[in-house]
């Protein structure tokens, strides 16, 4: 498994740890502190063998996304589920997610970057032998709040949030003994590495096949793998982008993240309920607190006017407020204005 990062402007591939030498490709915006970071899919390029064995096929594809140095592991989040694929010779593409499928191609949204590495594993399973109750289960639990498509290891109570309906564990008794589409494949992005792949702006390909020479390659307007002779469907490839744009229908990504990782430590008991009445405020609050510690140890460092302030720690402590909640934001007011 590899990743590649596509120069848009040489019109090649570079390895991930390289990139630091080329700009962003033509449309793209530099990643900065305080930007708006998204990270979402073009492309998921499937060839396997598995997929002529059965006439129909019920395929999910997950992404599981983590940022700093956390050890846990990070909730999973469906990408990709749809009943009835028809692939007699063994190939799917996906570049769209119509109405009539479950999934989401966002991975990651952060309003107010502030320079966390970020770290992704993609999959892609043929759900074997799938039984009605449990495709009734995935109809009824994959789905999406405010188009958020971020979920968890456990169900919530009905009506606890409006809309938003969480992955229950019970999915792991199906998943877990099924046929592997694309094997768990990591990339790990840094804003300011040292000999590690940077977060640059641009299309990323993580490609499977290890035999393939990349040099070969081209990677087509429409996130497609060409060789000189026409397109390649006989590999398995993801296509990922990353780029400072603002989204505001993604804005309580972050929140929902932080959510799932509570959802994550609950353990199904009579006490659950108690918890997850209050699991979004947690969110929120915890989220403020980190914000607030954060900004507090840059405020600390310097003098009341700010007059020396480093540009470095302006721009990461703007970003810490402007993360913070509404309530919260207005107790930096008086800093805001003098930065």
């Amino acid at each position: 498994m590899k990743n590649y990062y596509w120069d848009g402007e040489s019109a090649s591939f570079l390895e991930t740890t390289a990139i630091k030498s080329v700009g962003e490709s033509h449309g793209y915006k530099k990643v900065k502190i305080g930007d708006p970071l998204i990270i979402q899919y073009l492309r998921f390029n499937l060839m396997n063998a598995k997929l002529t064995e059965e006439k129909k096929n019920e395929i999910i594809i997950t992404t599981r996304v983590k940022e700093g140095p956390q050890m846990e592991i990070a909730p999973e989040m469906v990408n990709y589920f749809k009943m009835g694929i028809k692939a007699p010779k063994g190939y799917l593409s996906v570049s769209d997610i119509g109405a009539g499928t479950y999934g989401h191609k966002l991975c990651y949204y952060d309003e107010h970057y502030k320079g966390q590495d970020i770290k992704l594993t993609v999959q892609a399973l043929e759900l074997d032998s799938i039984k009605k109750n449990e495709i009734e289960f995935m109809q009824n639990t994959i789905s999406s709040f405010s188009e958020l498509p971020y979920i968890s290891s456990v169900k919530l109570p009905d009506g606890m949030i409006s809309n938003l309906v969480l992955l229950g564990s019970n999915i792991y008794n199906f998943i877990n003994r099924d046929d592997v589409l694309i094997d768990n494949h990591d990339i790990d992005l840094y804003f300011k590495p040292v000999n590690q792949p940077t977060l640059k702006s641009g299309r990323y390909v993580l490609i499977q096949d290890d035999y393939i020479n990349i040099k070969d390659y081209k990677l087509t307007d429409d996130n497609q793998l060409m060789r000189l002779d026409g397109i390649d469907n006989s590999i398995t490839y993801v296509v990922l982008q990353v780029n400072n744009k603002k989204h505001s229908q993604y804005k309580d990504f972050k929140l929902y993240q932080s959510a799932s990782k509570y959802l994550s430590l609950i353990n199904k008991n009579n006490n659950m309920q108690a918890y997850v009445d209050n699991i979004t405020k947690m969110a929120d609050d915890y989220n403020d607190v980190d914000m607030m510690m954060k900004a507090d140890k840059i405020v600390n460092k310097y003098d009341a006017k700010y007059e020396n302030i480093k540009r470095d720690d302006r721009e990461l402590l703007k970003a810490y407020i402007n993360s913070m909640s509404d309530n919260m934001k207005p107790k930096y007011d008086d800093i805001m204005k003098l930065l």
